[in-house]
């Protein structure tokens, strides 16, 4: 559910959000390690992209939320 709806919505049940197969693989580090070995990827390599990711996401957040500012 979008973060939106829940603002209409009172219900707390209505806020869970089931997931399908799909989405449990993808939270499983094992899965998602044997399909990079599958692709000739190096699984440590992977999870560094992936927080570098979540580090610039933070970072734009910060930003945007006035916590930090551009210097100019």
């Amino acid at each position: 559910m979008a973060t939106f709806e829940r603002y209409f919505l009172a219900e707390k049940e209505t806020h869970v959000e089931k997931k399908n197969p799909y989405y449990a693989l993808l939270e499983n580090e094992k899965v998602i390690d044997k399909i990079l070995i599958e692709f000739g990827l190096d699984p440590s390599d992977a999870h560094i992209v992936n927080g570098q990711v979540a580090d610039l996401e933070r970072l734009l957040a910060a930003y945007r939320s006035g916590e930090i500012i551009e210097k100019v």
